[in-house]
């Protein structure tokens, strides 16, 4: 999931058959500077492409000034996977 607090956080999803083995739980936060607008994940999982902007995506109400617009390529794995 991604913001403007400054980080970008990838959750643990579980999808278990009885409701005490489903749940999210948080996996890792990754420092970004901006408003993240878009996510998307690459194959395997190895790497996220994320579209970062000075202001959200659907309205001008708040901004980052000091942040670029820009996209990232962000690796989540090494190459083993």
């Amino acid at each position: 999931t991604g913001s403007n607090d400054g980080y970008m956080r990838l959750w643990k999803v579980m999808t278990g058959q009885r409701l005490d083995e489903r749940g999210i739980e948080p996996l890792s936060k990754i420092p970004v500077f901006g408003y993240i607008n878009g996510l998307a994940i690459g194959p395997k999982a190895r790497f996220c492409v994320t579209a970062i902007g000075q202001e959200h995506r659907l309205g001008r109400w708040d901004r980052v000034s000091r942040a670029k617009n820009r996209f990232g390529i962000i690796m989540l794995r090494g190459g083993d996977a």
